[in-house]
């Protein structure tokens, strides 16, 4: 079996375009690849050969930066967000470049940290230099936004303004 053909078949069930602006099928989206995500790192062992495990790990990121676009659609939702609000757009940007080490509250172990969403004590949290967090125990990543959303229960534009007003 090649490769494409595990990856497309949930990325084609998932296409953004045919459910922007529906909450439930975004809500769905995201839902069915966590699961697929989880799916994928419950099925690797450490018996696997490594090709197969950097396949594995290829088609996890695949899933993430998918999910990371249904999330951003949801919050756009939430917010109603208007394309032509250059201002917050500009404020969303700034946000997004703010380095997330500066957001977190935990004490950081080089780039590892306790989950404060899973009740995490194995630093099970991994800073990525992409400026996002993922943790391996909760199975779901954030970028600076979505971790301060999640972490003081915001919303989108809260989240937004928090972070510039304390960065």
């Amino acid at each position: 079996m090649r490769f494409q053909e595990l990856i497309l078949p949930i990325i084609e069930n998932c296409k953004i375009s045919s459910a922007r602006g529906n909450k439930k099928a975004l809500i769905k989206m995201a839902d069915s690849l966590r699961k697929e995500i989880r799916r994928i790192y419950d099925s690797v062992s450490e018996d696997e050969s490594e090709l197969w495990r950097g396949l594995c790990d290829h088609r996890v990121k695949l899933y993430q930066e998918h999910l990371k676009k249904v999330k951003l659609e949801l919050q756009k939702l939430e917010i109603g967000f208007s394309e032509q609000d250059k201002e917050f757009t500009q404020l969303v940007e700034y946000a997004k470049s703010v380095s997330i080490s500066s957001v977190i509250q935990e004490s950081i172990r080089g780039n590892r940290l306790n989950c404060p969403f899973c009740n995490d004590t194995t630093g099970a949290m991994n800073i990525a230099r992409n400026n996002t967090v993922f943790c391996y125990r909760c199975n779901d990543g954030w970028d600076t936004i979505g971790y301060v959303m999640q972490l003081r229960d915001l919303n989108f534009a809260e989240a937004v303004k928090y972070i510039c007003a304390v960065a």
